[in-house]
Protein backbone atom coordinates (compact mmCIF):
# COMPACT_ATOMS: atom_id res chain seq x y z
CA UNK A 1 0.00 0.00 0.00
CA UNK A 2 2.74 2.52 1.01
CA UNK A 3 4.26 1.94 -2.23
CA UNK A 4 1.11 2.29 -4.58
CA UNK A 5 1.05 5.95 -2.60
CA UNK A 6 4.48 6.57 -3.52
CA UNK A 7 4.03 5.50 -7.51
CA UNK A 8 0.55 7.81 -7.39
CA UNK A 9 2.54 10.83 -5.22
CA UNK A 10 5.50 10.68 -7.87
CA UNK A 11 3.12 11.06 -10.95
CA UNK A 12 1.37 13.47 -9.33
CA UNK A 13 4.95 15.44 -9.49
CA UNK A 14 5.88 14.51 -12.93
CA UNK A 15 2.94 15.63 -14.43
CA UNK A 16 3.60 19.07 -12.55
CA UNK A 17 6.68 19.03 -14.60
CA UNK A 18 5.88 18.49 -17.84
CA UNK A 19 3.08 21.18 -17.52
CA UNK A 20 5.98 23.58 -16.10
CA UNK A 21 8.35 22.38 -19.21
CA UNK A 22 4.96 23.13 -22.12
CA UNK A 23 5.44 26.50 -20.33
CA UNK A 24 9.06 26.67 -21.29
CA UNK A 25 10.54 26.58 -18.13
CA UNK A 26 13.74 24.48 -17.65
CA UNK A 27 13.30 22.21 -14.87
CA UNK A 28 15.39 18.76 -14.39
CA UNK A 29 13.39 15.80 -12.69
CA UNK A 30 15.77 14.76 -10.29
CA UNK A 31 15.20 11.39 -8.30
CA UNK A 32 12.35 10.12 -6.33
CA UNK A 33 11.22 10.89 -3.94
CA UNK A 34 13.85 13.52 -1.48
CA UNK A 35 15.20 15.76 -3.45
CA UNK A 36 11.52 16.33 -4.82
CA UNK A 37 10.69 17.10 -1.04
CA UNK A 38 10.20 20.97 -1.87
CA UNK A 39 8.54 20.57 -5.27
CA UNK A 40 5.86 18.31 -3.97
CA UNK A 41 5.13 20.46 -1.02
CA UNK A 42 4.76 23.39 -3.93
CA UNK A 43 2.27 21.37 -5.67
CA UNK A 44 0.41 20.44 -2.68
CA UNK A 45 -0.03 24.26 -1.57
CA UNK A 46 -1.79 24.69 -5.35
CA UNK A 47 -3.93 21.37 -4.51
CA UNK A 48 -5.27 23.19 -1.09
CA UNK A 49 -5.21 26.48 -2.50
CA UNK A 50 -7.70 25.02 -5.08
CA UNK A 51 -9.95 23.27 -2.74
CA UNK A 52 -10.44 26.20 -0.56
CA UNK A 53 -11.91 28.13 -3.41
CA UNK A 54 -13.91 25.05 -4.58
CA UNK A 55 -15.19 25.14 -0.72
CA UNK A 56 -15.67 29.01 -0.57
CA UNK A 57 -17.57 28.09 -4.15
CA UNK A 58 -20.00 25.89 -2.34
CA UNK A 59 -20.24 27.95 0.97
CA UNK A 60 -21.68 31.30 -1.15
CA UNK A 61 -23.81 28.42 -3.03
CA UNK A 62 -24.91 27.22 0.34
CA UNK A 63 -25.57 30.88 1.37
CA UNK A 64 -27.81 31.30 -1.35
CA UNK A 65 -29.99 28.69 -1.13
CA UNK A 66 -30.92 29.39 2.68
CA UNK A 67 -31.52 33.15 1.71
CA UNK A 68 -34.15 31.77 -0.97
CA UNK A 69 -35.86 29.00 1.15
CA UNK A 70 -36.18 31.64 4.28
CA UNK A 71 -37.99 34.13 1.94
CA UNK A 72 -40.56 30.92 0.70
CA UNK A 73 -40.63 30.23 4.76
CA UNK A 74 -41.31 33.54 5.64
CA UNK A 75 -44.73 32.96 2.84
CA UNK A 76 -45.30 29.78 4.72
CA UNK A 77 -44.64 28.05 1.48
CA UNK A 78 -42.95 24.99 3.35
CA UNK A 79 -43.31 21.97 0.51
CA UNK A 80 -41.02 24.38 -2.24
CA UNK A 81 -38.69 26.04 0.73
CA UNK A 82 -37.62 21.70 1.06
CA UNK A 83 -36.09 21.84 -2.34
CA UNK A 84 -33.44 25.01 -1.84
CA UNK A 85 -32.42 23.84 1.86
CA UNK A 86 -31.67 20.15 0.82
CA UNK A 87 -29.27 21.58 -1.37
CA UNK A 88 -27.91 24.07 0.86
CA UNK A 89 -27.35 20.96 3.04
CA UNK A 90 -25.48 18.96 0.51
CA UNK A 91 -23.25 21.87 -0.68
CA UNK A 92 -22.20 22.54 3.35
CA UNK A 93 -23.57 19.68 5.31
CA UNK A 94 -21.73 21.29 8.85
CA UNK A 95 -24.06 24.12 8.96
CA UNK A 96 -26.36 23.35 11.74
CA UNK A 97 -29.17 26.05 11.07
CA UNK A 98 -29.70 24.53 7.56
CA UNK A 99 -30.12 21.21 8.86
CA UNK A 100 -32.82 23.06 11.90
CA UNK A 101 -34.79 25.40 9.33
CA UNK A 102 -35.19 21.84 7.05
CA UNK A 103 -36.65 20.07 10.19
CA UNK A 104 -39.26 23.02 10.42
CA UNK A 105 -40.21 22.54 7.03
CA UNK A 106 -40.68 19.08 7.21
CA UNK A 107 -42.78 19.11 10.84
CA UNK A 108 -45.10 21.88 8.98
CA UNK A 109 -46.01 19.45 5.74
CA UNK A 110 -46.47 16.71 8.37
CA UNK A 111 -43.16 14.77 7.86
CA UNK A 112 -42.59 14.09 11.45
CA UNK A 113 -40.20 11.34 11.51
CA UNK A 114 -38.06 13.78 8.56
CA UNK A 115 -38.31 16.69 11.28
CA UNK A 116 -37.22 14.58 14.07
CA UNK A 117 -34.17 13.75 12.20
CA UNK A 118 -33.10 17.10 10.88
CA UNK A 119 -33.24 18.37 14.19
CA UNK A 120 -31.46 15.70 15.80
CA UNK A 121 -28.44 16.26 12.66
CA UNK A 122 -28.83 19.75 13.44
CA UNK A 123 -27.59 19.24 17.44
CA UNK A 124 -24.94 16.84 16.41
CA UNK A 125 -23.64 19.83 14.72
CA UNK A 126 -24.14 22.40 17.33
CA UNK A 127 -25.57 21.07 20.60
CA UNK A 128 -26.37 24.58 21.65
CA UNK A 129 -28.52 25.63 18.53
CA UNK A 130 -31.27 26.22 20.82
CA UNK A 131 -34.12 26.42 18.07
CA UNK A 132 -33.75 22.69 17.21
CA UNK A 133 -34.48 21.85 21.17
CA UNK A 134 -37.97 23.32 20.67
CA UNK A 135 -38.36 21.72 17.55
CA UNK A 136 -38.13 18.71 19.24
CA UNK A 137 -40.13 19.05 21.74
CA UNK A 138 -43.15 20.44 19.77
CA UNK A 139 -42.95 16.83 18.07
CA UNK A 140 -42.97 14.93 21.17
CA UNK A 141 -45.47 17.39 23.64
CA UNK A 142 -48.59 15.60 22.62
CA UNK A 143 -47.13 12.23 23.18
CA UNK A 144 -44.31 12.27 25.76
CA UNK A 145 -44.58 15.53 27.76
CA UNK A 146 -41.51 14.77 30.03
CA UNK A 147 -39.55 14.24 27.18
CA UNK A 148 -40.71 17.67 25.57
CA UNK A 149 -40.10 19.12 28.81
CA UNK A 150 -36.00 18.19 28.59
CA UNK A 151 -36.31 19.76 25.43
CA UNK A 152 -38.26 22.93 26.28
CA UNK A 153 -35.82 23.54 29.34
CA UNK A 154 -32.66 22.69 27.27
CA UNK A 155 -33.65 25.26 24.63
CA UNK A 156 -34.40 27.84 27.70
CA UNK A 157 -31.21 27.39 29.58
CA UNK A 158 -28.89 28.01 26.21
CA UNK A 159 -30.83 30.88 24.84
CA UNK A 160 -33.47 32.19 27.97
CA UNK A 161 -34.22 35.41 25.85
CA UNK A 162 -35.39 34.20 22.55
CA UNK A 163 -37.45 30.82 24.62
CA UNK A 164 -39.12 34.03 26.73
CA UNK A 165 -40.23 35.67 23.59
CA UNK A 166 -41.76 32.55 21.90
CA UNK A 167 -45.24 32.40 22.32
CA UNK A 168 -46.05 28.60 21.94
CA UNK A 169 -48.32 27.10 24.68
CA UNK A 170 -46.16 23.97 25.20
CA UNK A 171 -42.70 25.90 25.52
CA UNK A 172 -44.24 28.41 28.07
CA UNK A 173 -46.13 25.99 30.22
CA UNK A 174 -42.70 23.76 30.20
CA UNK A 175 -40.93 27.55 31.12
CA UNK A 176 -43.61 28.26 33.91
CA UNK A 177 -43.25 24.40 35.61
CA UNK A 178 -39.55 24.77 35.53
CA UNK A 179 -39.46 28.21 36.96
CA UNK A 180 -42.33 26.68 39.68
CA UNK A 181 -40.35 23.91 40.94
CA UNK A 182 -36.82 25.87 41.00
CA UNK A 183 -38.21 28.78 43.22
CA UNK A 184 -38.05 31.46 39.77
CA UNK A 185 -41.42 32.75 40.23
CA UNK A 186 -41.61 36.18 38.71
CA UNK A 187 -39.80 34.04 35.46
CA UNK A 188 -43.60 32.18 36.16
CA UNK A 189 -45.43 34.73 36.08
CA UNK A 190 -44.61 36.26 32.60
CA UNK A 191 -44.73 32.75 31.56
CA UNK A 192 -48.63 32.13 33.14
CA UNK A 193 -49.06 35.89 31.49
CA UNK A 194 -48.01 34.70 27.73
CA UNK A 195 -50.23 31.65 28.25
CA UNK A 196 -53.25 33.72 29.45
CA UNK A 197 -52.79 36.06 26.84
CA UNK A 198 -53.17 33.18 23.97
CA UNK A 199 -55.95 31.53 25.95
CA UNK A 200 -57.87 34.26 27.55
CA UNK A 201 -61.00 32.38 28.09
CA UNK A 202 -59.31 29.06 29.68
CA UNK A 203 -60.26 29.30 33.10
CA UNK A 204 -57.97 26.58 34.27
CA UNK A 205 -54.81 28.95 32.75
CA UNK A 206 -56.27 32.16 34.65
CA UNK A 207 -56.08 30.09 37.77
CA UNK A 208 -52.63 29.14 37.32
CA UNK A 209 -51.81 32.80 36.81
CA UNK A 210 -53.17 33.40 39.72
CA UNK A 211 -51.66 30.56 42.08
CA UNK A 212 -47.93 31.96 40.63
CA UNK A 213 -48.79 35.72 42.13
CA UNK A 214 -49.82 34.15 45.44
CA UNK A 215 -46.38 32.61 45.24
CA UNK A 216 -44.60 35.53 44.86
CA UNK A 217 -46.98 36.99 47.70
CA UNK A 218 -48.46 39.33 45.26
CA UNK A 219 -51.67 38.90 47.16
CA UNK A 220 -53.65 42.00 45.23
CA UNK A 221 -52.86 40.56 41.90
CA UNK A 222 -53.35 36.81 43.09
CA UNK A 223 -57.58 37.93 43.80
CA UNK A 224 -58.02 39.74 41.17
CA UNK A 225 -57.28 37.12 38.83
CA UNK A 226 -58.76 34.54 40.79
CA UNK A 227 -61.96 36.39 40.75
CA UNK A 228 -61.30 36.56 37.07
CA UNK A 229 -61.45 32.53 36.93
CA UNK A 230 -64.83 32.25 38.85
CA UNK A 231 -66.01 34.47 36.65
CA UNK A 232 -65.62 32.28 34.16
CA UNK A 233 -66.21 29.23 35.65
CA UNK A 234 -69.74 30.55 36.23
CA UNK A 235 -70.24 31.68 32.56
CA UNK A 236 -69.42 28.34 31.87
CA UNK A 237 -71.53 26.70 35.06
CA UNK A 238 -68.75 24.82 36.12
CA UNK A 239 -67.40 26.08 39.59
CA UNK A 240 -65.00 23.97 41.82
CA UNK A 241 -63.25 24.73 44.70
CA UNK A 242 -59.71 25.87 43.53
CA UNK A 243 -60.47 29.80 42.90
CA UNK A 244 -62.11 29.90 46.39
CA UNK A 245 -59.55 28.27 48.54
CA UNK A 246 -56.53 30.59 46.81
CA UNK A 247 -58.95 33.31 47.26
CA UNK A 248 -59.25 32.68 50.68
CA UNK A 249 -55.12 32.10 51.11
CA UNK A 250 -54.51 35.44 49.21
CA UNK A 251 -57.08 37.59 51.74
CA UNK A 252 -55.70 35.39 54.52
CA UNK A 253 -52.18 37.07 54.28
CA UNK A 254 -53.10 40.65 53.39
CA UNK A 255 -55.44 40.47 57.07
CA UNK A 256 -58.98 40.20 55.51
CA UNK A 257 -60.34 37.19 57.67
CA UNK A 258 -63.77 37.94 56.76
CA UNK A 259 -63.32 37.97 53.55
CA UNK A 260 -61.16 34.68 53.15
CA UNK A 261 -63.58 33.32 55.48
CA UNK A 262 -66.39 33.86 53.50
CA UNK A 263 -64.19 32.26 50.07
CA UNK A 264 -63.53 29.19 52.41
CA UNK A 265 -67.03 29.02 52.72
CA UNK A 266 -68.24 28.38 49.11
CA UNK A 267 -65.22 26.55 48.94
CA UNK A 268 -66.85 23.77 51.47
CA UNK A 269 -69.53 24.09 49.91
CA UNK A 270 -68.06 21.95 46.47
CA UNK A 271 -65.52 19.93 48.70
CA UNK A 272 -65.16 20.21 52.77
CA UNK A 273 -62.14 17.97 52.96
CA UNK A 274 -59.36 20.06 50.70
CA UNK A 275 -56.71 19.79 53.02
CA UNK A 276 -55.45 23.62 52.26
CA UNK A 277 -58.68 24.86 52.54
CA UNK A 278 -58.72 22.87 56.27
CA UNK A 279 -55.17 24.46 56.86
CA UNK A 280 -56.57 27.77 56.15
CA UNK A 281 -59.57 27.15 58.33
CA UNK A 282 -57.42 26.17 61.45
CA UNK A 283 -55.32 29.18 60.96
CA UNK A 284 -57.90 31.60 60.89
CA UNK A 285 -59.69 30.05 64.07
CA UNK A 286 -56.49 29.57 65.92
CA UNK A 287 -56.31 34.14 65.07
CA UNK A 288 -59.65 34.44 66.53
CA UNK A 289 -58.24 32.71 69.85
CA UNK A 290 -60.36 29.60 68.96
CA UNK A 291 -57.57 27.15 70.01
CA UNK A 292 -59.86 24.14 69.82
CA UNK A 293 -61.54 24.56 66.98
CA UNK A 294 -58.32 25.15 65.27
CA UNK A 295 -56.69 22.19 66.72
CA UNK A 296 -59.27 20.27 64.59
CA UNK A 297 -59.33 21.83 61.94
CA UNK A 298 -55.41 21.20 61.47
CA UNK A 299 -55.58 17.54 62.28
CA UNK A 300 -58.23 17.52 59.71
CA UNK A 301 -55.97 19.19 57.08
CA UNK A 302 -52.98 16.73 58.08
CA UNK A 303 -54.89 13.56 57.04
CA UNK A 304 -56.00 15.88 53.46
CA UNK A 305 -53.51 18.08 52.51
CA UNK A 306 -50.44 17.34 50.17
CA UNK A 307 -47.47 18.71 52.36
CA UNK A 308 -46.82 18.56 56.41
CA UNK A 309 -47.88 22.76 56.47
CA UNK A 310 -50.48 21.53 59.23
CA UNK A 311 -48.65 19.09 60.99
CA UNK A 312 -46.13 21.82 62.19
CA UNK A 313 -48.72 24.41 62.62
CA UNK A 314 -50.07 21.81 65.06
CA UNK A 315 -46.80 22.32 66.67
CA UNK A 316 -46.45 25.59 66.92
CA UNK A 317 -49.88 25.48 68.77
CA UNK A 318 -48.88 23.31 71.02
CA UNK A 319 -45.81 25.07 72.04
CA UNK A 320 -48.60 28.12 72.52
CA UNK A 321 -51.08 26.34 74.56
CA UNK A 322 -47.92 25.89 76.94
CA UNK A 323 -47.11 22.44 79.58
CA UNK A 324 -43.35 22.60 78.08
CA UNK A 325 -41.03 19.88 79.77
CA UNK A 326 -37.70 21.28 79.32
CA UNK A 327 -35.74 24.41 80.91
CA UNK A 328 -35.82 27.10 78.52
CA UNK A 329 -33.61 27.25 75.59
CA UNK A 330 -31.13 30.53 74.31
CA UNK A 331 -30.53 31.21 70.40
CA UNK A 332 -26.82 32.43 69.21
CA UNK A 333 -28.17 36.11 69.74
CA UNK A 334 -28.80 34.88 73.88
CA UNK A 335 -32.45 35.52 73.20
CA UNK A 336 -34.78 32.79 75.30
CA UNK A 337 -36.41 30.46 73.42
CA UNK A 338 -39.68 28.02 74.25
CA UNK A 339 -39.10 24.81 74.66
CA UNK A 340 -40.77 22.24 72.50
CA UNK A 341 -43.53 20.08 74.08
CA UNK A 342 -43.37 16.47 73.58
CA UNK A 343 -46.82 16.61 71.43
CA UNK A 344 -44.89 19.00 69.03
CA UNK A 345 -41.81 16.82 68.35
CA UNK A 346 -44.49 14.18 67.40
CA UNK A 347 -45.68 16.49 65.10
CA UNK A 348 -42.13 17.59 63.60
CA UNK A 349 -41.57 13.99 63.57
CA UNK A 350 -44.78 12.92 62.14
CA UNK A 351 -43.65 15.76 59.51
CA UNK A 352 -40.59 14.81 59.25
CA UNK A 353 -41.35 11.07 58.30
CA UNK A 354 -44.02 11.09 56.62
CA UNK A 355 -43.06 13.73 53.91
CA UNK A 356 -39.17 12.81 53.71
CA UNK A 357 -39.08 13.37 49.79
CA UNK A 358 -41.13 16.24 49.36
CA UNK A 359 -38.77 19.28 49.23
CA UNK A 360 -41.95 22.11 50.20
CA UNK A 361 -42.26 20.30 53.51
CA UNK A 362 -38.13 19.92 54.39
CA UNK A 363 -37.65 23.40 53.72
CA UNK A 364 -40.75 24.35 56.01
CA UNK A 365 -39.73 22.33 58.97
CA UNK A 366 -35.71 24.55 58.42
CA UNK A 367 -38.01 27.43 58.79
CA UNK A 368 -39.53 26.42 61.78
CA UNK A 369 -36.64 25.62 63.43
CA UNK A 370 -34.70 29.01 62.50
CA UNK A 371 -37.40 30.75 63.92
CA UNK A 372 -36.46 28.54 67.54
CA UNK A 373 -32.84 29.51 67.14
CA UNK A 374 -32.25 26.14 66.34
CA UNK A 375 -30.07 26.48 63.57
CA UNK A 376 -28.37 23.28 63.18
CA UNK A 377 -32.10 21.88 62.97
CA UNK A 378 -32.89 23.94 60.13
CA UNK A 379 -29.45 23.71 58.30
CA UNK A 380 -30.01 19.91 58.10
CA UNK A 381 -33.38 20.02 56.91
CA UNK A 382 -32.70 22.46 54.60
CA UNK A 383 -29.69 20.55 52.57
CA UNK A 384 -32.15 18.03 52.68
CA UNK A 385 -34.52 20.04 50.10
CA UNK A 386 -31.88 21.19 48.23
CA UNK A 387 -30.62 17.46 47.58
CA UNK A 388 -34.14 16.90 46.92
CA UNK A 389 -34.51 20.05 44.13
CA UNK A 390 -31.30 20.50 42.85
CA UNK A 391 -31.76 23.39 40.88
CA UNK A 392 -33.80 25.17 43.21
CA UNK A 393 -31.88 28.24 44.10
CA UNK A 394 -34.44 29.61 47.35
CA UNK A 395 -33.29 26.51 49.38
CA UNK A 396 -29.77 27.59 49.06
CA UNK A 397 -30.72 31.20 49.53
CA UNK A 398 -31.95 30.16 52.67
CA UNK A 399 -28.84 27.96 53.54
CA UNK A 400 -26.69 31.25 53.27
CA UNK A 401 -29.56 32.63 55.20
CA UNK A 402 -29.78 30.75 58.13
CA UNK A 403 -25.84 29.92 57.99
CA UNK A 404 -25.59 34.34 58.49
CA UNK A 405 -28.18 34.30 61.49
CA UNK A 406 -26.71 31.18 63.08
CA UNK A 407 -23.03 33.26 62.66
CA UNK A 408 -21.45 30.92 60.71
CA UNK A 409 -20.07 33.39 58.30
CA UNK A 410 -17.56 31.56 56.17
CA UNK A 411 -20.32 28.61 55.99
CA UNK A 412 -22.83 31.14 54.47
CA UNK A 413 -20.52 32.40 51.93
CA UNK A 414 -20.06 28.70 50.77
CA UNK A 415 -23.75 28.42 50.15
CA UNK A 416 -23.61 31.73 48.45
CA UNK A 417 -21.45 30.32 45.76
CA UNK A 418 -23.52 27.23 45.93
CA UNK A 419 -26.66 29.49 45.01
CA UNK A 420 -24.75 30.98 42.13
CA UNK A 421 -23.48 27.70 40.56
CA UNK A 422 -27.00 26.35 40.35
CA UNK A 423 -28.62 29.31 37.51
CA UNK A 424 -28.77 27.67 34.63
CA UNK A 425 -27.61 30.91 32.60
CA UNK A 426 -26.72 34.96 33.48
CA UNK A 427 -30.28 36.36 33.29
CA UNK A 428 -31.40 33.62 36.27
CA UNK A 429 -28.29 34.91 37.94
CA UNK A 430 -28.73 38.52 37.51
CA UNK A 431 -32.37 37.50 38.52
CA UNK A 432 -30.61 35.97 42.02
CA UNK A 433 -28.20 38.74 42.49
CA UNK A 434 -31.48 41.11 42.27
CA UNK A 435 -33.70 39.36 44.65
CA UNK A 436 -30.54 38.66 47.35
CA UNK A 437 -29.54 42.51 47.28
CA UNK A 438 -33.26 43.26 48.18
CA UNK A 439 -33.17 40.64 51.23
Amino acid sequence: MAGTGRFSLERIIKKGIEGLRDQGIKISAPSFPYSLIPLSLFFLALSLGGCQKAWNYRIQAATEKFKAAKVLMEKKEWKKAVGPLKTASKDNPFDSDIWHQLGICYQEIGEKGWARDMYKRSLELDPGNSGAHIGLGMLDWQKDWHRAEKEFVAAYKLAPREAATNRAYPLQHAMAVYFRTNGYTKKEIESRKIIRELYPDWAEKTADLADAYNLDKNYNEAVEYFEKTLSLLKDKRRLYERPYIGLAWAYFNLGMRRQAAQALDEAFKLNHWNGLGLYIAGLLSWQAGEISLAQKHLRSAANNCDDGRPLIALAELSQVQGNYDAAPLRSASGAELRPETEAARQYLDLAARRFDKDDFTLNELGIYYEKNGRFAEAVDFTIKAAQLAPENWRYRCRLYEISMAGGSEDKAWWFFKECERCAPNEEIRNLIYGELAVK
